[in-house]
């Protein structure tokens, strides 16, 4: 056997040796891709599913709330009701900036619907409403009192059915 011959052997065996190492890597690469989007999927799903339960929690949070209202109404505690009132507006506030987030985020990733925009600008509403009458709420003028009580019982079926569409979207996007 000459060098010449031994070369080219060598060769040829470098060269299948690099074609199977290539071929190989090309084959896993899909599976990489793969499984980077089901990571991905899977994440998602995490979210919305925390999402989900996080917006349950806030219909409840916000029914209790009512309720609590309403007793201290029915009590006349002056002092529980206000303290009341002062924790259903620290929780509209926060739900409204959760509802501007997410129809941020619903926006960026193509998924925002005209009804969740008209959900956001009905509570965008409300709140509104529900700032013009504080001063008659706080003097305890009944007709701000109901006008209240009315408010808050349409922002309790917004939240209520922006837990229903998340559950809907959660159900249909990840069947």
């Amino acid at each position: 056997m000459t060098l010449s011959t031994l070369w080219r052997r060598g060769i040829t065996s470098i060269g299948a040796l690099l074609l199977v190492a290539t071929a190989g890597t090309a084959a896993a690469q899909p599976d990489d891709d793969r499984d980077r989007d089901d990571w991905r999927r899977d994440r998602d799903v995490r979210e919305d599913r925390a999402d989900f339960r996080e917006d349950l929690r806030d219909v409840r949070r916000l029914e209790r709330l009512v309720v609590q209202l309403d007793r201290a109404q029915d009590e006349r505690d002056w002092r529980e009701e206000r303290r009341v009132r002062n924790r259903i507006r620290t929780l509209l506030r926060q739900e409204m900036r959760e509802s501007r987030r997410d129809l941020r985020e619903d926006l960026r990733d193509g998924r925002d619907s005209p009804q969740d925009r008209r959900r956001y600008a009905r509570q965008i509403e409300l709140m509104q409403r529900l700032r013009e009458i504080q001063p008659g709420v706080r003097r305890g003028d009944r007709r701000a009192l109901r006008a209240e009580d009315r408010l808050l019982a349409q922002f309790l079926r917004l939240v209520r059915q922006d837990a229903r569409a998340s559950g809907r979207e959660l159900r249909d996007e990840y069947r």
